[in-house]
């Protein structure tokens, strides 16, 4: 996987997680606080968010930080030694987001 793949992969997750809430890009955008262009961007993978972006949609959704950079129809190990990590060490993100970078590349 590489850097345009994981941007890919996090703009799906955020797409199905907004489509699950039935709202509007504008709609999440707003309760974010990032500009709906902004919003567009990272759900169509054309950009990464910053971690304040990241926690927000974390927040919003009340979901694991991992339900955001995994394929959600991977069931593997890994994907649960992900969530424990990051559930434990929320603070790490911006490590974990480095760490996968330098391992699809």
């Amino acid at each position: 996987m590489d850097e345009e793949q994981f941007k890919e992969l996090l703009g799906q997750n955020v797409k199905r997680l907004r489509k699950q809430k039935n709202m509007t890009q504008l709609q999440i955008a707003d309760i974010i606080g990032i500009e709906p262009h902004n919003f567009n961007r990272i759900e169509n993978g054309k950009s990464f968010p910053q971690i304040k972006t990241i926690v927000n949609m974390i927040n919003y959704f009340n979901i694991s930080a991992s339900e955001l950079f995994i394929n959600q129809n991977d069931n593997s190990r890994i994907k649960h030694a992900i969530n424990e990590i990051l559930d434990k060490n929320p603070q790490k993100l911006k490590e974990f987001y480095n760490i996968l970078l330098a391992i699809t590349s």
